[in-house]
Parts: structure tokens; sequence; C-alpha cells
């Protein structure tokens, strides 16, 4: 599941995994997890020091500390790897006929999103007589 919040939209996208990513712009927040391993990196949440720095967490103890977010990120994808491993938790393979449906949610909101900037744009071209296209 990823999850991202900006402002006070939040948009939430289900994958194969549980795997789950928080972003708020505002108060400089991030959060990205693991749930059933336990594991998360996290920046400015309840759950660790809100110090700028990206701390990698697991079962609630923060393991590592870093101010860049590309090594804490590779310390998480590490643990993350060897965490999974040991719990035994099997790689699946995605399903045919979900990514299937998946892709053809995307091209029709594609579709959608290209009639209604063809009808926009179709509009904008139009030409009228005298006082333009909207009326004397």
């Amino acid at each position: 599941m990823f999850a991202w919040q900006v402002g006070s939209c939040r948009v939430t996208c289900h994958s194969r995994g549980s795997h789950r990513t928080v972003v708020e712009q505002r108060g400089r927040m991030f959060k990205q997890e693991v749930p059933t391993i336990g594991l998360s990196v996290e920046q400015g949440t309840d759950s660790v020091p809100d110090d700028g720095r990206f701390h990698v967490v697991v079962g609630g103890q923060i393991v590592f500390s870093s101010g860049q977010k590309a090594a804490a990120l590779a310390h998480y994808r590490s643990l993350r790897n060897d965490l999974v491993r040991n719990a035994g938790i099997a790689r699946t393979a995605p399903d045919p006929q979900e990514t299937r449906r998946r892709e053809r949610q995307f091209y029709d909101f594609q579709a959608v999103m290209s009639e209604s900037m063809r009808q926009r744009s179709m509009k904008a071209k139009r030409k009228g007589g005298k006082g333009g296209s909207g009326g004397v």
C-alpha cells in the first residue's frame, strides 16, 4: 500500500506488497514502512526526534540515523531485504489479470484526460465574428 500525504490531501495506492510511503510537505515529514516486519524510515514523525534527520526504525527502536535521505534509504533497503528473507516472506509473481486491469484503468483515465484537453483546445481555437466567439 502506498500513501502520499501532501497538505491535507491524502492519496492511497495499493500495490502487490504491503509497503507504504507517507510524505507531508508542511512539517517536513517522511515515512516509508513495511508494517509486517516492523521496519520504517522516518523523518519528523511522532516516533522519531524532529531533528531534520532520517531515522531507520526496527521494532520501534532507531537503528540508524542520517542527515541524508539517500543514505537512510540505502540502509533501510538492505535491512528490508534481510528481514524479508529471514521472515520467510516470498515474493509472489504479479497476477496477470490484475496487471491488465490496472493498465486498462490507466489507459481509460488517460483517454478521458486527453478528450478533455482536446475539447478545451478546440474551444480556444474557435473563431467568431465581430466581437469574438462570445457574441457582440
